[in-house]
């Protein structure tokens, strides 16, 4: 029972092997016809030169006339039997080889071994297969009637050349698929020239947006600082025109007053003595608890600047510049007409002009600013 159970094992184990040895070779051999080494109408060439060449050297009869005696056409089909498997087996090996990562390694050797075997070894094994053929056949013995001087070298020489077909097939095939990955190459080359174009389009396009960020980054930052020293001003101004001081309307009793309604202030002598008076923007003329206008001045310097060497003017208090007779003449709130000082009028002149871009600039960063957000909204 264990010896029946054993060999049914050993059969089931030798069953698989056989049958994916089968399914190896049988893939190998789809493999190998699917390819060019395999293609049916190159085998059937070589077959057939290959044993028209050994039957026409093999006698001495020409070829048209041995064309039609039985004897040689037998002779040439049964060549042709003969060279089946031997150009298979040669087809077979080269493709192989070639399609080997090992002897794809080391071409020296893989040419050595290819040689060696189909040629000494391939040789040897058709020579005795052959001769066993002709030898059961009809009862000839190859060797003694010259068999190794003339066929056997012949078919030695049509393996040879079907190698060097295989090999020269091979460039062939590698130089169209060279020539196939050139122009995929080049294909990928120009279409990375064209995205490099494009690239270089766009990051000049970028560049320009960067440099039109960054021109517009430097107006902000000049604007800043313009808002900056505009807001200064300005408030500097409006400190001054909280500022109080201390006025009397009757010349009695004294009550704070802003700075901002005081129009011109000025010094007049009632029995020998200064008095400080001031002409409010309304018309009114009132009493000033100073002793000196330099303590005036330097109190609300953004708004109080100097006319005269006694007189003060409030430059809010300005209605227009009139310029006659190359006298120059500020028309003030108030209903007053003074004439500027000649020592004062150009440092009156520039703080006027100041004033004013100062209101333009303003202006101008207002707009700006309505229109952001209006850009925003």
């Amino acid at each position: 029972m264990v010896d029946l159970n054993t060999n049914t094992i050993m059969m089931q184990s030798l069953f698989k092997s056989v049958k994916g040895w089968a399914s190896s070779l049988g893939r190998f051999a789809v493999s190998f016809f699917g390819s060019w080494y395999g293609r049916v109408g190159a085998l059937s060439i070589m077959v057939l030169s290959s044993a028209l060449l050994v039957t026409f050297y093999t006698t001495s009869v020409p070829v048209l006339k041995w064309l039609l005696l039985e004897r040689y056409v037998m002779t040439f089909l049964l060549n042709i039997i003969l060279m089946v498997p031997l150009v298979l087996v040669v087809g077979m090996t080269v493709y192989s080889l070639d399609k080997s990562p090992y002897w794809s390694r080391y071409k020296t050797g893989r040419w050595i071994f290819q040689l060696w075997m189909l040629c000494p070894v391939l040789g040897a094994v058709v020579l005795h297969m052959v001769r066993w053929i002709y030898l059961g056949l009809f009862n000839a013995d190859l060797f003694e009637i010259g068999y190794m001087e003339r066929d056997f070298v012949l078919v030695m020489v049509c393996v040879l050349l079907q190698q060097v077909y295989y090999f020269v097939y091979g460039l062939q095939k590698a130089r169209e698929l060279l020539q196939v990955e050139l122009m995929g190459l080049r294909a990928e080359l120009s279409a990375s020239e064209e995205k490099a174009v494009e690239l270089e389009h766009a990051n000049e396009r970028l560049k320009g947006e960067l440099a039109e960020a960054k021109a517009e980054l430097e107006s902000q930052r000049a604007g800043c600082g313009d808002c900056a020293l505009h807001l200064i001003y300005a408030w500097s101004i409006l400190s001054d025109m909280d500022k109080k001081i201390e006025v009397s309307f009757d010349s009695v009793g004294f009550v704070s007053m802003p700075v901002r309604f005081l129009s011109k202030v000025y010094i007049e002598k009632e029995d020998g003595v200064k008095l400080f008076y001031a002409l409010l923007v309304d018309g009114r003329k009132v009493l000033l608890a100073i002793s000196a206008l330099s303590a005036l001045e330097s109190l609300c310097p953004s708004i109080l600047m100097k006319n005269k060497s006694d007189e003060l003017i409030n430059v809010l208090s300005i209605r227009a510049v009139e310029t006659r007779d190359d006298r120059s003449y500020l028309d003030l709130y108030g209903d007053e007409k003074v004439d500027v000082g000649r020592a004062y009028w150009e440092r009156l002149r520039v703080y006027l002009e100041e004033l004013e871009c100062a209101m333009n600039k303003a202006k101008e960063l207002s707009e700006r600013g309505r229109n952001t957000k209006e850009e925003d909204e």
